[in-house]
């Protein structure tokens, strides 16, 4: 491949829309987070992100556990403990995609400047 077509094939990368690359990540994650994947032939963000949501299910089962059970045992209702589970797993939810978009921004702002600069 030849420089000229190196920075052909930057320059269209560049041109990925950030905003529609947070929409999308903030509502279908894993897809959206591959999707760019394939599309922008960088494979670090995704994997990263795949081993941050394994964690986090982790986490968020350990600490919801921990809040729920401290809930439980001062008397709170079940209710409670539901809504707790629920917020915990759901801000926990957001660090895969959050770390995804994060760093496939990073990637796009790269190329633009590497594009620019040429």
């Amino acid at each position: 491949m030849t420089e000229a077509e190196k920075l052909q094939k930057d320059a269209k990368r560049a041109g990925v829309n950030l905003v529609v690359m947070g929409v999308l990540h903030f509502f279908f994650a894993f897809f959206a987070s591959l999707g760019y994947a394939i599309y922008l032939d960088y494979w670090k963000p995704f994997l990263v992100a795949t081993l941050t949501a394994i964690v986090s299910i982790v986490a968020a089962a350990i600490v919801g556990g921990v809040l729920g059970a401290v809930i439980g045992v001062s008397g709170g209702t079940e209710e409670l403990v539901g809504v707790i589970g629920l917020v915990v797993g759901f801000l926990f939810g957001l660090i895969a995609p959050l770390v995804s978009f994060l760093m496939f921004r990073s990637r796009v702002l790269a190329l633009r400047d590497r594009v620019a600069s040429a």
